[in-house]
């Protein structure tokens, strides 16, 4: 995506969505300069045995690409980015 603004405005409002499901523990977004993957990236930690359908849902409907999905110091972590 060329569009920084847009990037911006759709991983934003992906972190917002994800902050709304209760197993959400919090969803940080990172720009492009701040995070390993080199483009606007949001970093989920789940409180559930697994990343729980709902928070894929919300990555899916945001058009964001799932990078990475690790165990965290007993919670999951999840990295997507636009």
């Amino acid at each position: 995506m060329t569009c920084t603004v847009e990037s911006r405005q759709r991983a934003a409002g992906c972190a917002r969505a994800l902050e709304d499901i209760p197993t959400v523990v919090c969803a940080d977004v990172f720009a492009p300069q701040n995070s390993t993957e080199h483009r606007w990236t949001v970093e989920v930690l789940v409180d559930a045995d697994g990343i729980p359908a709902g928070v894929t849902r919300e990555v899916a409907l945001a058009g964001l690409e799932l990078r990475a999905v690790d165990p965290y110091n007993g919670l999951f972590r999840l990295v997507a980015t636009v």
